[in-house]
């Protein structure tokens, strides 16, 4: 990959990270105001990422550690 390429495909992920901390704020503000309480909240938000990364880990089939 030369470095032109390189350096479009990190601007472009740092404008995709840009995006999604904004958009993440905004779920976990509704989420708070759904759950009534912001320790509820963050743990709903907690189970459903490592619920997320569970499921990519066994669709990816990454072997657990030895």
């Amino acid at each position: 990959m030369d470095l032109t390429t390189r350096l479009w495909t990190l601007a472009l992920l740092a404008l995709a990270a840009g995006v999604c901390i904004p958009t993440q704020a905004g779920i976990n503000a509704q989420l708070s105001l759904w759950a009534r309480t912001p320790v509820l909240a963050a743990t709903i938000s907690f189970a459903v990422g490592t619920l997320a990364l569970i499921v990519y880990s066994f669709a990816t089939r990454i072997p657990l550690p030895t």
